[in-house]
């Protein structure tokens, strides 16, 4: 289970780079949470909430957090999700 979360994790990471995404979360030195430092966390997890997407807020933090029953196309629309949410608070949509 531990390779498969940190895989998982791993995953988060790439697909947040690709995105234009930073995390706070060392790529050299995580486990199975991925935290992403974003203005106003609880809003930006409210936007992915209505996107149909399960985040934490935490710290002013969005927290990502995958498990053994994540596939990577649930990461690839948290991330997606991510990138529309932020964009469209810039947008002030």
């Amino acid at each position: 289970i531990f390779d498969r979360v940190h895989a998982l994790a791993s995953y988060v990471l790439d697909a947040l780079d690709e995105r234009g995404i930073a995390a706070i979360t060392p790529r050299d030195a995580h486990a199975g949470i991925v935290s992403i430092g974003v203005h106003d966390s609880a809003a930006v997890v409210e936007g992915l909430r209505q996107r149909g997407v399960s985040v934490s807020d935490k710290m002013g933090r969005v927290i990502v957090s995958p498990h053994f029953y994540n596939i990577t196309e649930h990461i690839d629309r948290f991330a997606d999700a991510l990138r529309a949410v932020l964009e469209a608070r810039i947008h002030g949509v």
